[in-house]
Parts: C-alpha cells; sequence; structure tokens
C-alpha cells in the first residue's frame, strides 16, 4: 500500500522534504499557496551554496559542510536524470565584512583542520587571480560549492509530486492518526503525515514558535552598465555577494532589514548593495545601477540563525510528540544547503531509517526541552 503525505510549502524546504519522501515511493501532496513554486524566499534567480565559516566546530558548522556535499551531489544527479537547473560550481571568494572581522576569518581554514584543496587562505594576489577582478585584500577561497537557479532546483525537486497551487491551508485538524488539512477553497485533504514547510507562516499551525522574518533586497545589474564585474569567475562574498555574469544579468545582493532596524526602499536597497560591493571593487561605477531590477524576498530565521526541524511536540501537558506532524523551518540565508538535507534527514525518520545524530541538535522538541522556542 502506498503511504501518503502533505507537504505544505512549495519553497526549498517544502520540495526538499517532498523529494526525499517521493523517491523512497511515497505519494506526496505538495501544496503552495501561490501559483508557482518557489515563489517567496526561494525565488530569487540565483543563491549562493556555500559552508558557515566559524571559529571552531560547532552544530551549524557540521550541518553546512555536510548540507554542502549533499546539495552539490544530489543537484549533479537531479541534472543526470535531464533536470535543467542553472547554476555553477565555481567556488567562493569570501572576504571580510570589515577590517576587524579579516584575522578571525583567516584564521578558519586552520582553527577547523579544513583540507587546502577544499578551504584555503589566499593573498591578495591569489584572490585576484582567483576572481579575476583587482582584490585589495586577502581572503578564504572555498573550491567547493557555487551558486543556483532555487526555483529551478524546487522545480526538479518538486517533480515527482502531486503539486497543487493556488492551496492555501486554513487549518490542521487530526482525527485518529489521519491528519486533515482544510484549504481556504473548502477543500479537506487527509494523510497520516504531514510536514510543515512554509517558512514563518508556520506560527499559524504553531503559535508558540519565535520566528521572524528578514527582507532581503536582490539587485539585478544590467552587464552593459556593469562591464568591471564580467571578469568575475566565481562568488564573491563580503557582507554581500556577487554572483558571475549569467544571461546579461550581474546578480548582487542582498540586504538584511529587520523590523526593528526597519525596511529600505526599493532605490535605499539597491544602492546599499552596490556601495558593499564597490567598497571590494572600487572601481565599479554608480551608473551600475542604470535599469536595475530586483526582486525582495523575505527569509524565515529564528533566534540563533539556524533551521528547525523533526517532529512536533504536543502541546503542553498532552504527551511528547504528535504522531505523523514534522516541520522544516527557519533555514534564513543558507537554505539551498540546509533546505534537502534537512528534508531527507526528516524522510528517514519517518520511514525509521537512521538518521544522522547531527538531526538533534535542530530538533523542534531539544528546544522545547530547553525552553527556547515554545
Amino acid at each position: 500500500m502506498t503511504q501518503r503525505a502533505i507537504v505544505i510549502g512549495g519553497g526549498l524546504a517544502g520540495c526538499g522534504a517532498a523529494y526525499a519522501l517521493s523517491k523512497r515511493g511515497w505519494s506526496v501532496d505538495l501544496l503552495e499557496k501561490n501559483s508557482q513554486l518557489a515563489s517567496e524566499a526561494s525565488g530569487n534567480i540565483a543563491g549562493i551554496v556555500y559552508p558557515h565559516l566559524t571559529t571552531n566546530w560547532i552544530d551549524s558548522t557540521y550541518l553546512y559542510f555536510q548540507g554542502l556535499d549533499y546539495t552539490m551531489q544530489l543537484v549533479d544527479d537531479l541534472r543526470g536524470q535531464g533536470h535543467k537547473i542553472k547554476g555553477e560550481w565555481c567556488g567562493m571568494l569570501q572576504l571580510p565584512r570589515e577590517a576587524k572581522d579579516a584575522a578571525r576569518l583567516l584564521a578558519t581554514p586552520t582553527s577547523l583542520g579544513l583540507d587546502a584543496n577544499i578551504v584555503r587562505q589566499v593573498n591578495v594576489a591569489q584572490a585576484s587571480e582567483l576572481s579575476g577582478l583587482e582584490i585589495q585584500q586577502a581572503g578564504v577561497h572555498i573550491a567547493k560549492g557555487g551558486w543556483l537557479c532555487p526555483p529551478d532546483f524546487c522545480a526538479a525537486l518538486a517533480s515527482g509530486s502531486n503539486i497543487l497551487l493556488n492551496a492555501e491551508v486554513d487549518n490542521l485538524q487530526k482525527i485518529a492518526d489521519i491528519w486533515q488539512v482544510h484549504l481556504k477553497n473548502g477543500e479537506v485533504l487527509s494523510a497520516p503525515v504531514v510536514i510543515i514547510a512554509n517558512a514563518a507562516a508556520a506560527t499559524r499551525f504553531i503559535p508558540q514558535l519565535k520566528l521572524y522574518s528578514v527582507a532581503g533586497q536582490v539587485s539585478l545589474l544590467r552587464a552593459e552598465h556593469s562591464p568591471q564585474l564580467a571578469p568575475l569567475k566565481l562568488v564573491l562574498c563580503h557582507n554581500g555577494y556577487a554572483i558571475p555574469t549569467h544571461d546579461n544579468i550581474n546578480c548582487i545582493g542582498a540586504t538584511y532589514e529587520r523590523e526593528d532596524t526597519g525596511f529600505l526602499s526599493a532605490g535605499q536597497a539597491h544602492r546599499l548593495n552596490l556601495k558593499h560591493l564597490q567598497k571590494f571593487i572600487p572601481t565599479l561605477l554608480d551608473s551600475a545601477l542604470e535599469g536595475v531590477t530586483g526582486r525582495l524576498g523575505w527569509r524565515c530565521t529564528r533566534p540563533g540563525n539556524i533551521p528547525l526541524l523533526g517532529q512536533v511536540p504536543e502541546p503542553a501537558g498532552q504527551g511528547y510528540y504528535q504522531k505523523g506532524l514534522y516541520i522544516s523551518v527557519a533555514h534564513a540565508s543558507r537554505g539551498m544547503l540546509s533546505c534537502p538535507l534537512g528534508g531527507e534527514w526528516i524522510a528517514r525518520q519517518i520511514v525509521g531509517e537512521p538518521v544522522d545524530e547531527l538531526y538533534d541538535a535542530f530538533s523542534l522538541g531539544k528546544y522545547l526541552r530547553w525552553g527556547r522556542v515554545m
């Protein structure tokens, strides 16, 4: 008998979870409230695929390095199956955001004990040669990773699921061991397993979650107005990023705007993105903004800036976990790595396969026990 699941949310988190179950033979209904997949935070034309460099090995370091390998292999497999996913494994040059950050950043390859063929400190001359630009600062070169088109990735991941668009969920109800998902159009879907993967909107079903949205404005520079970026050979990351020219566009970004610090107008955001990049590429002129377009996305995050994954605990006093209810949210700006791997871990838990012990570090249950989330 075919197992059934419903996944709420058609971005990277939902598509990653749907893929992990569908490849195991499950029938998956993938619900997206908008008219197409990847309509919100996962809708940018390019997203960076890169690990998290920290002073010491912590849970998030392990997560994103493991996620890097998993995503790269998964994308290669999907491309091998005929899926068209724009992007390239061109690597990345990480530059210090501020002068005071330089020593810490440059020390990370050594402090983490990383393979120099994968991550290494580079001097000014090496940074310039690797990037194709005249870089005036030393940095860290990450040979793995690069960039991908998130909507393409989502489409490939969701290809084995039953996709329901314009399917906004009103509420969830459990009857015996079956979850009923009530849509705003009156339709009711049922399955023994539901995965909540709709970013900050997850608070509709779990009001105690501490989630918030951070605005990120991406700027799309026309190549003819930003020729200084034409030689760029890899992803350049600083307190923003720049991606090599693709389809006559130079994608740069992204702002990080929270409600408590105020939001920028689109024009202000484009100017800020350019200003951050000009700090490292001073030859880039203000005229690069001529004809600029962009896209505003809302990243879902939470205190600690790491994702929440796994089975959803029962409300206080009613037991510990809700059978058949799982969550994958708060992937912030590294969802290209944590969403596919997180979906794989959730699927393993659902079907009873061994799960990496790291999974528990991001579980909703753990933070409930610590009193940090609910």
